[in-house]
């Protein structure tokens, strides 16, 4: 379809494998505070500099945990955070990677959604559902604490320190300070 008409001061551009982007599936974007903009793919991770793809390799900590990067997350300071299957995330500042595990089953499911609140803790969530990280160790976050034993879609904290989850087939907030989630919103017979 030609856009031109319908469509102004906006310019389109597309990338391919002749920039360097593989032909895989992009499962994940995110933007770094330098402007770079970071592609989870199934075979692995990019930065893009507004020109080229360049896959990204860590320096001495050893490769990456996996190739199917699921979801990626910005955070405020200046980390990337990577989710992969297996239950693993990454951090990657600049050139220095930390991976960890989340959860304590043996079958680990994808990491689909990572997040940060208003201080600082990052949020995880996927096929073993939701995790936070306060800087020094992940604390699962289950039924006790008002998130079902379901899948965790996507997770999100707002500027006002609201943590919003999908999982299974409702919609939950934490409320800042608070221990537990409280159900918002269902969604019957679907998820979203």
């Amino acid at each position: 379809t030609d856009l031109r008409s319908v469509i102004t001061d906006v310019t389109i551009t597309a990338w391919n494998e002749k920039d360097g982007l593989p032909a895989a599936l992009i499962g994940a974007l995110a933007q770094d505070r330098e402007g770079y903009l970071w592609v989870g793919t199934r075979l692995g991770l990019l930065r893009f500099d507004g020109a080229h793809f360049t896959k990204w390799q860590p320096s001495g900590n050893g490769p990456l945990p996996g190739d199917w990067v699921r979801s990626l997350f910005a955070s405020r300071d200046g980390a990337i955070w990577v989710g992969f299957d297996g239950g693993v995330v990454a951090r990657i500042d600049g050139a220095n990677l930390a991976s960890f595990t989340l959860g304590t089953s043996a079958a680990r499911g994808s990491v689909l959604t990572l997040a940060q609140d208003s201080a600082g803790v990052i949020w995880a969530g996927g096929e073993n559902g939701l995790h936070a990280y306060d800087g020094s160790r992940w604390v699962d976050w289950g039924p006790e604490r008002g998130v079902p034993e379901s899948t965790v879609y996507s997770a999100f904290g707002d500027r006002t320190g609201v943590v919003y989850v999908a999982a299974g087939r409702g919609i939950y907030a934490r409320q800042p300070g608070r221990d537990t989630f409280e159900q918002l919103a269902s969604f019957g017979d679907t998820f979203g």
